[in-house]
């Protein structure tokens, strides 16, 4: 079996240039499960009472 017949059509490649956005996101979601700033809290927080949801 040919090495060319397991690869994808180049339709689903991705092109690393659409990888970086995803990653670097995925990355601040961990981050932000590890250490969540106060002040982050805060401006939610502030948004959520103006918003009227408490």
């Amino acid at each position: 079996m040919d090495y060319d017949e397991n690869r994808l059509p180049n339709q689903y490649l991705v092109r690393s240039g659409m990888r970086v956005p995803a990653v670097f996101m995925l990355a601040l979601a961990i981050a932000l499960g590890f250490y969540f700033p106060d002040s982050l809290k805060d401006l939610l927080d502030a948004i959520i009472l103006e918003l009227g949801y408490v």
